[in-house]
């Protein structure tokens, strides 16, 4: 599956912290460098995400590494906090649950990705990651319509294309994923998994014409394909 970069990172580190998010962040950082005494800190760090529950949302423009959190499980740990204080955060609940997708915890993952659609029925990277999480597991047919669902709100997403192409693969339904395959690349020309995927495709349909199309405009994009083709789908 493709998770592309411009709908989940793009934003990540680019935007800056208002002045009270600035506090917020910088007394977490000093908290969770003192690492004497962790139920202490945890509860210092429930003080002070009480003290400042208008910035809760400062993750989700600051990257938590600059917070001092580099521990996945210490993440996950900050989102609870900040879901005690503000249990409608949808973009808390999808971090979290891109974060125990990370860690194998696909129910986990599933439940989050649900309850931030919840609070947030637009948010199309939850439907991304939740579709990449049934494809993961086998639930082909949910992760379709996941990405269906992103399709409506967006019909040019490659991305959500691409996935859905590959799903369909995986059932079996040669023609949807072609379908799909080409549909990803009109709307973007330049992504290589596409080309690679659908060439795979094309040679188990006995296409081999259209295989070797595919394949040389992989390799137009990407020279190193030529060296180390590989599949997507």
């Amino acid at each position: 599956m493709l998770r592309c970069i411009t709908i989940d990172k793009a934003h990540e580190h680019k935007n800056y912290l208002s002045r009270g998010e600035q506090v917020l962040a910088k007394e977490t950082s000093e908290l969770i460098r003192r690492k004497d005494d962790i139920s202490n800190n945890e509860s210092n760090l429930s003080q002070i995400l009480s003290n400042y529950p208008q910035y809760a949302h400062a993750h989700k423009n600051k990257g938590l590494v600059n917070l001092g959190l580099n521990d996945q499980h210490q993440v996950i740990k900050y989102y609870d906090q900040l879901l005690q204080i503000n249990p409608n955060l949808a973009e808390v609940y999808r971090r979290r649950g891109k974060l125990r997708e990370d860690l194998g915890d696909y129910q986990g993952a599933i439940e989050d990705y649900n309850q931030a659609l919840r609070i947030n029925p637009l948010l199309t990277k939850a439907y991304t990651n939740r579709g990449i999480v049934f494809s993961a597991i086998g639930e082909y047919q949910q992760a379709i319509t996941d990405f269906s669902h992103i399709l409506q709100l967006n019909p040019n997403d490659a991305c959500a294309y691409y996935n859905r192409a590959v799903a369909y693969y995986k059932l079996g339904d040669y023609d949807r994923a072609l379908k799909n395959y080409t549909r990803a690349l009109l709307n973007n020309p330049n992504l290589i998994e596409a080309y690679v995927s659908r060439g795979s495709l094309r040679i188990e349909l006995g296409d081999k014409w259209g295989a070797t199309e595919d394949y040389i405009q992989a390799v137009r994009l990407n020279p190193d394909f030529a060296a180390n083709p590989k599949t997507s789908s």
